[in-house]
């Protein structure tokens, strides 16, 4: 995926601005599940829910967090990137 595919995609499932989501994926290294947290945590936006589905019934995944290392990871990124 390129990278104008990746600001698309992060601007349909965030609702951030193409700016806003170029940004967040310059400073995440240009992974997207790391930039919807970046934006997250800087409370850019709001939280991201995930759903998935089986053919029984649907699931949604609001209260999903990141974890301690995924945060830390984020953090050390921010840094070198500032």
């Amino acid at each position: 995926m390129d990278h104008a595919e990746m600001v698309k995609k992060l601007c349909e499932k965030s609702g951030a601005s193409e700016a806003l989501a170029y940004d967040a994926l310059e400073r995440a290294g240009w992974n997207v599940l790391d930039a919807i947290i970046f934006l997250e945590c800087e409370g850019k936006i709001a939280r991201v829910t995930a759903s998935a589905s089986t053919s029984d019934s649907a699931t949604t995944y609001g209260d999903v967090k990141p974890t301690a290392y995924v945060k830390r990871t984020l953090r050390d990124r921010i840094r070198r990137h500032k």
